[in-house]
Parts: C-alpha cells; structure tokens; sequence
C-alpha cells in the first residue's frame, strides 16, 4: 500500500497530530459558539425530550426554509474548510459513515435525536426496491441541492396485529428545497436514481426504546423480517448468530435458556430458537413445543406457527414437540 510522504511523517510526528486535532476541534467549538447554532443545538434537545417539533422554531426552520438551511450548511462548511485550509490533513471530529454512493456526517446529537447532513451521489445501476423498510424513527428532512427520484411509501395497515400491512407507493421526485416528513413507522422513503449530487439535511427522533423496525413487501404488504429496534438487542441477535455459525453442541443449552427467559427482548429470544433448531432439530422442536404452550409469552403464536409448518414438512418430528428441551 502507497502511504503518500506527508501522511506517513504525520504518522510519525505526535506533536503535529495534537496541534491538527486542537485546531480541528477550535474550528468547531468556533462553530458551536454561534448563538444560533447553540439554540439549534437546545431546541435539539427538547425534541430528544418530547417536544412537538412544530414548537421548536429554530429546528423547525431548517427543514421548512431552503434559504435559512442553505445559509446554515454554507457558513458550517466555510468555518471547517477555513481550518482545513490551513491544515490540509486535519481530520473533522464528527461522526460520520459512509457507503458506495452514500455518506452522511452526524452534524449534533442529542439523546434519541440527531442532525445529519446526508450525501447521495448518481449509481452506475439503479434497482427499484421490493420492500420498504419502517422504522420507529420520526424524521424531518429538506433537499438543499441536487435532484433525484424514488419512492415515498404510507403504511395504511399495522402489520404487528399478525394482518398483512397495506403499503401505498408514490413515485417521488427531489429537487432543491424539497421538504419531506416521516412518521415513525407509518411512512418511508427510498432513493432510486441520483440525476445531480443530493444533500440532504435531516432530523429525526427515535424513542429510548423503539418498537421492532418492519420491512414490508411492496406488491403484496408481507412481512419481509422484522429488526428490533433497540441496539443492545441487534447485538444479542449478532451474539447468537455467531454462536450458532461455530455449531458447537456446548452453545445450546445456555441459547435454550436465553430462548425460554421472557425479560429478554423477542427477537433476540426468537434468534435463539433458529439457532438451535439449527444445531440439534430435535432439541429445537422441544423448545417450540415448551414456547407454545406458554400463553402469555409473545412467542407463543410464532412458535405454534413455525411447530406446524416444521411437523407439516417432517412429521417424524412429531415424537419430539411435547418433551421438554
């Protein structure tokens, strides 16, 4: 790999990193001393605590005004390119994520709300979705430059009373000070095809403990797979789905255990279940047959669900359902 000169000498030289990371970091304080940037950042709390986002002004206009978003992103990235200038190797303390034809930079953050610049840029190939994903995350946005189009969707239907979700697809197009809103769980977006470079400024709220994320088919409301929306669970899920990937018979007592105990969440109990009946079916149709039989556990119908399809499609796993795991 070519390490370029002066990123290895940087590399090398502590004192020139400390100096990078504290003008970095006086370039943002700088920016967040701004009075209209620490009432954003106040009103971005309130909404963290539960405030109606109609009554925060100053978080409000971001997403309703193109003129006051632009001006707001323009003197953000004029205080930080200011800095870069002067230290062309200097590194944003900002979160920030990226992906093939996508970046987003986490601009404030407090509690379950956050502020994010969104970057979309145009895909060699461009595939119309089949599913729609909800999550529980309300979220406001408004296009500050560029063009693109896709798709907005409305679930008329909630899919968690076990009926198939009704999903309204809209062709939808983005073009500067375009401003979009999403209920939690009620509607979602998709960008297909990128014309010109897409920015987006987005807010969004998620609750401390999110309902589980559903992703619907579009052309008949199904129940693709449902994520939970609370990210020690999405851990716990990992956890097992690795220990079940070692197929080690060790693993599936402590994961029949994990799979039986209801103050853990659902769906990384549920991962549990396919994990053993993954290593040892016989002990997998036992732990249904223990769940099933569990009135108030809320893996008692999916468990009866997936007892009947396993004993339709292998009934010498009948002997098995009614013996303890």
């Amino acid at each position: 790999m070519h390490v370029h000169p002066d990123i290895k000498m940087l590399r090398s030289d502590l004192a020139s990193q400390l100096r990078s990371q504290a003008a970095m970091k006086a370039a943002l304080d700088k920016w967040f001393g701004r009075e209209d940037v620490a009432e954003v950042q106040r009103e971005l709390s309130r909404f963290a605590d539960g405030a109606a986002f109609a009554d925060l002004p100053s978080l409000a206009a971001l997403c309703r005004d193109h003129g006051a978003a632009s001006d707001w992103i323009e003197r953000f990235c004029g205080t930080l390119i200011h800095a870069l200038r002067g230290d062309t190797l200097g590194e944003v303390p900002l979160r920030h994520s990226s992906n093939a034809g996508f970046a987003r930079l986490q601009l404030m953050k407090s509690g379950g709300a956050t502020l994010s610049l969104c970057s979309y840029e145009p895909a060699e190939e461009t595939v119309v979705p089949e599913t729609a994903f909800f999550a529980d995350c309300e979220t406001h946005e408004i296009c500050i430059a560029g063009k693109a189009n896709g798709y907005f969707y409305t679930r008329e239907l909630d899919c968690d009373a076990g009926h198939p979700a009704t999903v309204d697809a809209q062709p939808y197009v983005w073009n500067a000070g375009d401003r979009m809103t999403l209920r939690a769980r009620a509607n979602a977006r998709h960008i297909v095809a990128v014309e010109r470079s897409l920015l987006l400024l987005q807010i969004s709220r998620s609750p401390p403990h999110p309902l589980p994320s559903h992703e619907i088919r579009v052309s008949d409301g199904a129940l693709a797979s449902q994520v939970s929306g609370d990210k020690r669970a999405s851990e716990l899920v990992m956890a097992l789905s690795v220990l079940g990937a070692l197929d080690d018979a060790r693993a599936i007592g402590p994961m029949v255990q994990f799979a039986r105990d209801a103050g853990h969440d659902a769906n990384a109990r549920w991962e549990a279940v396919r994990q053993v009946l993954a290593i040892d079916s016989v002990r997998g149709m036992k732990l249904l047959g223990e769940l099933s039989a569990r009135s108030r556990d809320i893996l008692m119908q999916p468990a009866m669900q997936l007892q009947t399809q396993l004993l339709a499609a292998e009934p010498a796993l009948r002997t098995f359902k009614n013996e303890p795991a």
